[in-house]
């Protein structure tokens, strides 16, 4: 939870638990070994753009080629933390798009709520609100670059 506040104090920034857009695979490697998180197996999703979870409460990050391009984490939350992040979020960066949506998994709904913020700078800053069934609420940052080799025509 520490980290998420951290990050909070920062939402212009581009990194969660240390880890910054831009960064090579070699230095999220290192800083992994540094924090103790252990990568997940590669998950490849097109040509060149490769995701892994860090194991041991460690973000997601996501790679362009050889470039960190996303990064991002979720942890347990409550309505009332949201509500604080998304208030200082949005003063710190100014209105959001807002986005929805419930979805069905195995019977149970997943709900969403996210705020998303595409920066002059190249950047898109999202925070999101969410809950899977009876499972504690979740909140999750993510960073990630608009426009990359990777994620051409995405958002």
């Amino acid at each position: 939870m520490l980290t998420l506040l951290t990050v909070l104090d920062v939402a212009a920034a581009n990194e969660v638990d240390g880890f910054r857009l831009g960064m090579s695979m070699q230095q999220a490697s290192q800083l992994a070994l540094e924090k103790g998180y252990k990568f997940s197996n590669p998950i490849k999703s097109g040509q060149n753009w490769t995701s892994y979870v860090l194991f041991k409460d460690g973000p997601n990050v996501s790679f362009c080629g050889n470039v960190l391009s996303s990064v991002g984490r979720s942890s347990d939350s409550n309505l009332h933390e949201f509500a604080n992040s998304l208030a200082q979020w949005t003063t710190s960066l100014g209105e959001p798009e807002v986005e929805a949506s419930q979805k069905y998994a195995s019977g149970s709904p997943l709900s969403t709520i996210g705020y998303k913020w595409l920066g002059q700078d190249n950047v898109r800053r999202q925070i999101s609100f969410w809950q899977y069934g009876s499972q504690s609420p979740q909140m999750s940052l993510s960073y990630g670059y608009i426009k990359h080799p990777c994620n051409e025509g995405a958002r």
